[in-house]
């Protein structure tokens, strides 16, 4: 079998300059550095160039801003932007082995069904991943019924960085289990779960053998998070797919997100995690059980507090984040402030607030100003679950420029991904903020575009 070429990108001089081992075995010119790289530095998952600083991260941008926000996409678009998606650089693997979009407006669109006759590597690089990459490029949406509705869709400024680059693997979203012990109202119902007909658990082998595709094709692995419809402390096997994944990742940043509803075992802070990130949305029952229906609070704030203690004797760091999405019943200064005392006692490495038009939003809370602070308190930050608007803005004069161009059938398309976006989180004209409710006016008079595939609108008819 004849050795893989080192990939696209690959510079030697980085490389000898970058493991200190490699010189000292006589390893410092570029037929070296290959030699090396194909025998021993692919499998070691060694990187093979210095990452190319990006502004489109989305293990960062889809929903993590500052304190003010949406500041990320400037709405003065001085040549023309392009579309990106999660796509574009990085993987949702579904519970039965599929390869899905990532939003939950795409996420039963099937880009690969698990095929163990298939080289992974090659459906990255060139199979429906570049198709959709291409149809970006061009301005298309591959599945309009689903890009129109997708909250992760973004028009980008052009060369406002490389969302193009197939060297690696930015993020692979890993969905250990499609079972759920709770029955939270802005989630999947028990009801549709019980409906599923495909495979409930992830097999640890199918994950491996995606893993062992992408390095041997030469692909990083930036980001590997367990998470996804389901809970995945309700595989039995998770935590041996994270040590095996760090046994085959050894640089990339592997991380999980539950509910915290279960018993922490040593082997959990043994697995080579980096991140936990437990979803805890209330600082007592009270604030807790609205809307983490069947949940228990006093459960998930051990498992927390027992992760946190772990790392004193762990393999690794792990960072312990609380993730504590605000609705109106757990928005009162007092449960706020209560949750930050707990934080900064129990030591969390990180306090996210989510702000959240999803499910019983708060009235009272939409920027992070509006979040009173505890001082001295614990690092805490801020995450968005709605749509950029400016993003939303500068898709408006993008329509209006594609209108413009005699390219009606696009320019539809484009308002009505805005119209859809701002009926997905914004549906009651009394919760608008003023610039969300002027772009609804804008839209008026736009018809929108006659759309083929209508039945996949209704994502319960296709379990």
């Amino acid at each position: 079998m004849v050795a893989p070429e080192p990939p696209p990108g690959f510079d030697w001089r980085w490389y000898v300059r970058s493991y200190t081992d490699l010189a000292a075995a006589g390893i410092v010119d570029e037929k070296s550095a290959i030699r090396h790289w194909r025998v021993n530095g692919r499998r070691e998952g060694r990187r093979f160039a210095p990452r190319r600083p990006s502004s489109f991260d989305w293990s960062i941008y889809v929903d993590r801003f500052s304190d003010t926000p949406h500041a990320v996409l400037s709405t003065t678009v001085a040549r023309r932007p392009q579309l990106v998606c999660p796509s574009v650089d990085s993987i949702f693997l579904r519970a039965w082995g599929d390869l899905v979009c990532w939003d939950d407006a795409g996420s039963d669109r099937v880009l690969q069904a698990w095929d163990p006759a298939v080289d992974y590597a090659e459906i990255f690089l060139n199979g429906p991943f570049q198709e959709i990459r291409r149809n970006l490029k061009e301005g298309r949406m591959s599945w309009p019924e689903e890009c129109s509705r997708c909250l992760l869709l973004r028009l980008l400024p052009d060369g406002a960085g490389a969302p193009w680059e197939r060297t690696f693997v930015r993020v692979l979203r890993v969905e250990p289990s499609y079972y759920c012990s709770l029955d939270c109202p802005g989630c999947v119902p028990l009801s549709i779960r019980r409906r599923h007909s495909k495979a409930f658990q992830l097999d640890p082998e199918i994950l491996a053998r995606i893993l062992a595709d992408l390095t041997a094709g030469g692909l990083e692995v930036d980001a590997l998070d367990f998470q996804g419809h389901g809970e995945p402390l309700l595989n039995p096997r998770l935590w041996e797919m994270a040590r095996r994944s760090r046994e085959r990742l050894p640089r990339a940043w592997i991380s999980v997100v539950t509910n915290a509803q279960g018993r922490f075992r040593p082997e959990m802070a043994k697995s080579g995690l980096d991140e936990v990130v437990c979803a805890i949305d209330g600082a007592d029952p009270a604030s807790y059980e609205p809307y983490r229906v069947y949940g228990n609070f006093q459960l998930a704030w051990q498992f927390l507090l027992d992760f946190i203690r772990a790392n004193t004797w762990a393999d690794r760091p792990i960072r312990v984040v609380w993730k504590y999405v605000i609705f109106e019943h757990n928005s009162s200064p007092e449960s706020l402030l209560k949750a930050q005392r707990m934080a900064l006692d129990a030591g969390v490495s990180e306090l996210v607030f989510v702000i959240t038009r999803n499910g019983p939003a708060p009235r009272q809370i939409r920027f992070p100003s509006d979040v009173p602070r505890l001082k001295p308190g614990p690092p805490v930050s801020f995450r968005f679950h709605e749509p950029s608007i400016e993003d939303l803005e500068a898709r408006l004069e993008e329509s209006r420029r594609l209108e413009s161009e005699g390219g009606t059938e696009e320019a539809a398309l484009m308002a009505e991904s805005i119209r859809r976006n701002l009926e997905r989180f914004f549906p009651s004209i009394g919760n608008r903020p003023e610039r969300q409710q002027r772009l609804f006016e804008q839209l008026e008079g736009i018809a929108p575009p006659p759309f083929p595939d209508r039945s996949r609108l209704h994502r319960s008819n296709t379990f």
